[in-house]
This record gives C-alpha cells, structure tokens and sequence, in this order.
C-alpha cells in the first residue's frame, strides 16, 4: 500500500500566516488615531472619494456625469465635490446640476472658441491641441527679435539686426534704445522683476562691451532718459567673444549685476556703480541667472550640470560676495526662472532648462528637496529656449515643437499654451504670455487658459 506523501501540504499550510485582526471590523477611534476612518475592516483616509468624504460616510461620491472626477473639499469636510478630467471642460456651465451631462467638451481638440479651456478663444482664431497659434501684436520692426521680458508692467524686446542691436516697447512699438550691441538668441534681457538689457559688441580686438541700458534706474541717481552705462572688460583672445547672461541682484551697492562670458574666459564677473568691475571666479558654461532675494543662481557645466548660488551683500558701503552649490547631476542648465507662491509651495522653487537634453527641471531654492523633472528628454536637445515665471506657473518655449508651454501649479501639468513656427524668447503679463520667433520676424501673445 502507498504511503500518503502530506508532509508538502502541511509545510504550505503552516506557513500560511493569517493575520485575524484584518477580519475584525475597525473601531473609529482605532481609525481616528491614526488620522484615518473606519469603513467595514480598514481604516481609510478621509479625504478619499472611493469611500465618502470626512468621518461620516463610507459611501462613495457620486459622479457628475461624463469625463468627470469626484473628490474631496478639505482633508476633513464631509462635502463631496466634482471636477472634469484633464482635457475636458463643462463649456455649459451645468456641472452639478440634475441631469448634467457633465464635461461635454474636449478642449484639447482645435476649437478657437474654447481652446484648452472653456470660452478660451484665441485672437488669430486657430486652436491645435488645446493651444492658440500667437497672434502677430507687434512687427517691432519686422527682423530678428530675440530676448523678451516684462519690466514693470511694459514688455521689451531686443533686436541685435536693427540700428546696431535695439530695445523696444513692444506694446507702443518706440525704439527705446540703439547701439546695444550682438544680443543674438538669449544673451540678453534676463533678470527678475526689474530687469536691465545687454549686449556685447565684438569686433577685431580680443575686447568686447558690456552695454546696460538702465531701464529701471537702478544703477544710480535717476535720470531722464534712464541712464546708459558701458563698461569694459577683457573677455578672450578670441575676438567676438560675447555675454551670454545678466541679472540683477538687489543685494549690492545701488544694486549688483552679475554676467558671464560664453567661451574660453568662463569668467564670473560681478559689477555695480561703485565697485565697478569684478573678478568673481571661473565659472564655465554661465548662460543664465535667476535671482531670488540677495542670492543668484546661475548653472555651470561641472559635475554633470550643477546649479550654483552667489549672496550679494552691501556691508559699509562695500559689495561683498559668498557663493554655494545647490543641486548636481542637473544637465548643464541653460535658463533659469524663480516661482514663488507660497500657496502651492512654501519654499519657492527653482526652474532650468537642460542643455544636455532639453528637459525641465526644478528644485527648492534651498535644498530641501530633490529634483524634479517636469518635462522629460526630449529627442533634439537643446529644445526648451527661454524660461520665466511669475505666481501663477512657469512659461517656457520650445523651439523644435513650436510651442510655448506653460508648468501649472495647482495641478502639477505641464501644457501647451501657444505655438508659432520657433519661438525662442517668452515673457509673461498674466494673462498674458508674450514670445519672439526670430524665423518668423514677429512678437505673439495669447492669453493663458
């Protein structure tokens, strides 16, 4: 007679473990300690559509009819709320009420009159996935506008192939400024808030020029019209070399102006009304600043890509410097731009584009968290050009693409908001956002969704 062969199957059984408290059901203080409800035999989170919101209900909210999403008001309210889906847009405004159809439009398709967002309707009247082809506001001379910022409530533009390199008021479409100079691509118009422009002028010799028109005079007494200050300084023995970033940083006497060379030099210069010109160390592949407080940021090409910080202080009349390292491994960052809105982040963040593959990037300015990538790699780097921001998102252009695309804050997205055919400058006025495409010889804008 066979033996029975039992022994496998009391090993299985013996090991299987069942925990008897997962068939208890849970107590609502048990729950309630941990922050949580009890529903049935699990403690849930309060806040969690699935089962109802607050410490009321396990019943799930109901939805709001096609392409919605129901969730929660408040971590403890019991008030069920409902919302559309990415893409989606309740364009009848019935959402909520019996017998809504729900969010009945998709907006990401190309419709002019709701374009990415209900009532949305672009000025040229041409809507491709959910973005506004840019409406022409301004020939500013019809060559090659390059860098575009927003100065206190005016937008300006820089074009290095009229009247020797010339700033504009795009709205008013006055030349403000000529003889500024090469301010090819974005070697011009960065800064943070009050903004300076530059540009350099190579020519046979190893000089170059630093030429700042004061916009906002801030490099001394005020006058009328603001000031122009050229300063002179060795760059290479490479004629032609040029300046490829400018920020300004309130910190120093009169404010400081930090800037960089492009090639061979790889110098870090830091200069103001009373020091003049100074030496503030090699720093290679400087093509960028951002400013936040008395601390400026600004990219190098060491360690993979490492974003760095110099502090400018004014202590007895003299401007003093301190500088740090924030992040590596970060890409070689090309552009750099501040957010700051302490209701969708504490600690404001610092955004780049990458120069080795074209992503966006973003860490706290402080070091507190690590970094986080918003747009991946992108097949033909570098495509992201230009990069600013203000308390609503982040706006950035990618040239490749064709597109101005917008990191918003409230639900983490990044999205397209406009397109021409390369836009490389881009500057925001919300609602509205501005850009350059030096192929097609204009200035856009669209209003953000």
């Amino acid at each position: 007679m066979r033996a029975l062969r039992v022994a496998p199957l009391l090993l299985a059984l013996s090991a299987c473990v069942v925990n008897t408290d997962e068939l208890e059901p849970k107590s609502s203080a048990e729950c309630l300690a941990q922050g949580l409800k009890a529903c049935g035999f699990k403690c849930v989170p309060m806040d969690d559509p699935a089962t109802g919101c607050g410490d009321v209900s396990c019943a799930p909210c109901p939805g709001g009819g096609a392409h919605t999403v129901a969730y929660c008001l408040g971590a403890t309210t019991s008030f069920c709320d409902v919302d559309c889906e990415y893409g989606y847009g309740d364009c009848d405004f019935d959402l909520g009420s019996p017998g809504s159809n729900g969010c009945e439009r998709n907006v990401l398709q190309n419709d002019a009159f709701n374009c990415g967002a209900c009532g949305n309707v672009c000025a040229s009247l041409e809507c491709t996935r959910g973005a506004c082809k840019g409406a022409v506001v301004s020939a500013v001379r019809r060559t090659t506008p390059v860098g575009i910022r927003n100065v206190n409530s005016s937008v300006y533009v820089l074009d290095p192939d009229v009247d020797g390199g010339s700033l504009w008021n795009v709205e008013t479409q006055v030349e403000i400024a000529m003889g500024l100079g090469e301010t090819r691509w974005m070697s011009s118009l960065y800064g943070y808030d009050s903004l300076v422009a530059s540009g350099t002028v190579p020519d046979a010799s190893p000089y170059g020029s630093l030429v700042i028109y004061d916009i906002a005079n801030l490099l001394g007494p005020p006058s009328t019209p603001a000031s122009l200050w050229t300063g002179y300084f060795r760059t290479a023995a490479i004629p032609g070399e040029r300046i490829e970033g400018i920020d300004v940083n309130p910190g120093g006497v009169n404010g400081a102006f930090l800037f960089s060379t492009n090639a061979s030099n790889s110098g870090l210069y830091g200069w103001d009304p009373v020091g003049g010109m100074q030496w503030l160390g090699n720093a290679s592949g400087v093509l960028g600043f951002a400013t936040w407080g008395t601390r400026t940021f600004y990219g190098v090409n060491t360690s993979g890509g490492e974003i760095r910080w110099m502090d400018v202080r004014n202590s007895g009349g003299t401007t003093t410097y301190t500088d740090g390292s924030l992040a590596i491994a970060t890409g070689i960052p090309t552009r750099l731009a501040v957010f700051e809105n302490t209701y969708y982040a504490p600690v404001p963040r610092l955004f780049w584009i990458s120069e080795v593959d074209g992503s966006v990037r973003s860490t706290p300015v402080d070091g507190s968290g690590p970094i986080v990538t918003h747009v991946p790699p992108q097949p033909d780097s570098p495509l992201a050009v230009d990069i600013t921001a203000d308390s609503n998102g982040v706006y950035f252009t990618n040239w490749f693409y064709g597109t101005v695309q917008m990191w918003r804050p409230w639900d983490q997205r990044v999205v397209d908001v406009g397109y021409s055919y390369g836009p490389v400058g881009v500057a925001v006025r919300y609602p509205t956002v501005w850009w350059t495409d030096p192929s097609s010889s204009a200035v856009y804008t669209v209003d953000v969704p």
